[in-house]
């Protein structure tokens, strides 16, 4: 994507998990999943954003444009399968107790600043499996990041302007749905009721949602999203 100096540009955040009925379409690989998510960011971004409809009036503004993902924290079990079968007390963060079944976690720009440039959020692209292990103590890590993505999206240099949830956990996720909602970030993803919950309980601003882990593709879901997280919203935040 070339880089406009006079344009402002945003980034998007994930947060969540592969879902109940993960191994049913592929989201087994986590790598792809937000790798295509990225892709397709940037791809609608690069077809909405020259549209007239993006021009409000024909007025003269800064042109926004959305870099794809800049953040993620996002939960998978090591045998691809889903999280319908995972108790609730499996899902405790607890770093010295072993509960629940073998979970990567897998993280996007938490070795990275708000400072870093529009091509650095371009070019650097990269998942990282940042732990392993029983899902208790990976959740530990998690409500970690937790804390940072919300520090990220409070700081006035924060690029971030919108929140994908896959199947997210409120408790694990309370701080960044808490600095979200604050900062009236819109909100678009899948998980069936887990959407809903998150709306109600946090008053988010819910523009898309794909319905259950199982509902579409990978491809489908990323297109849905990029295409919420494209022009129309670039000039709403």
């Amino acid at each position: 994507m070339p880089i406009d100096q006079d344009a402002e540009y945003y980034s998007v955040a994930i947060i969540g998990s592969s879902g109940g009925g993960t191994a049913t379409l592929g989201h087994s690989d986590p790598v792809e999943l937000l790798t295509t998510i990225h892709r397709e960011l940037l791809r609608v971004c690069e077809e909405v954003s020259a549209a007239p409809s993006c021009v409000n009036d024909g007025a003269a503004r800064k042109r926004r444009v959305c870099l794809g993902l800049s953040h993620a924290i996002f939960i998978s079990l090591c045998d691809g399968g889903g999280f319908d079968a995972v108790g609730e007390e499996d899902w405790q963060s607890n770093v010295d107790v072993s509960k629940g079944p073998e979970a990567t976690l897998y993280t996007v720009g938490f070795d990275q600043s708000n400072e870093i440039s529009a091509d650095d959020l371009i070019d650097r692209f990269q998942v990282d499996k940042l732990a392993t292990g029983p899902l208790s103590k990976v959740n530990t890590r998690v409500k970690q990041l937790d804390g940072e993505l919300a520090s990220d999206i409070q700081s006035e240099e924060s690029k971030i302007r919108g929140i994908i949830s896959t199947s997210s956990k409120p408790s694990l996720f309370h701080e960044t749905l808490t600095r979200a909602s604050l900062k009236s970030l819109p909100m678009a993803g899948s998980g069936g009721t887990s959407l809903s919950i998150l709306a109600s309980t946090y008053d988010m601003k819910i523009i898309g949602n794909s319905g259950g882990s199982v509902a579409t593709t990978t491809l489908t879901k990323a297109r849905g999203w990029g295409e919420r997280f494209g022009c129309g919203v670039g000039y709403e935040v």
